[in-house]
């Protein structure tokens, strides 16, 4: 069992320093114990490659979600670009 606190936050250092977007907000569902689902929402910098910026962003929350929680058939991961920075 891992705690929301402790997964946002290897969430959080796991996307950190990608110079194509910054994490605004991530957030966790569960039912009980066990997670259902992942949702971050990104700022991306202007004139990134937001479709490979927001590919890198879920292939390191996969990573750290399965290597926290181990297998994850029904844990859906939702990644969404709500805003742009330069």
């Amino acid at each position: 069992y891992v705690s929301d606190v402790a997964l946002g936050a290897r969430l959080s250092r796991a996307l950190a320093g990608d110079s194509d977007y910054a994490v605004t907000d991530i957030q966790l569902r569960s039912s009980g114990t066990a997670l259902q689902g992942v949702s971050i929402k990104l700022s991306g910098r202007y004139l990134a490659d937001l479709p490979a910026a927001t590919a890198r962003a879920l292939a390191r929350c996969e990573a750290e979600v399965a290597e926290v929680v181990g297998n994850m058939p029904g844990i859906s991961i939702d990644i969404v670009v709500n805003d742009v920075h330069q």
